[in-house]
């Protein structure tokens, strides 16, 4: 899972450029509030499920979440044409660029 939210953390990084703190503060908050939910979901699960019942859930919840990486590669320059704040920054980086002293 881990690997997962680094694999989301460095895509966010890359695609937001001079705003990405923004963008990492709201995925964080998101990641935060799953946090919140798993832990007070958890033990009615496992009291449901049991362990194996509870553990197959969440291990099928990470096999799910584990295409995210791949999804974001294949699909992502789409996500971003699609997003008027990222075309605008997209149009913004490559208009400036850097031009060598003299």
């Amino acid at each position: 899972m881990s690997g997962i939210y680094t694999a989301t953390f460095n895509y966010i990084t890359d695609s937001y450029t001079i705003y990405s703190s923004s963008a990492l503060g709201g995925q964080s908050c998101v990641r935060l509030i799953v946090g919140v939910f798993f832990t007070l979901a958890a033990p009615p699960m496992y009291d449901n499920l049991g362990i194996h019942g509870a553990g197959s859930v969440l291990g099928g919840l990470a096999t799910l979440f584990a295409i995210t990486p791949f999804a974001m590669f294949r699909y992502g320059a789409r996500l971003r044409a699609r997003s008027p704040f990222a075309r605008k920054l997209a149009q913004k980086s490559s208009s400036s660029t850097l031009t060598p002293e003299k």
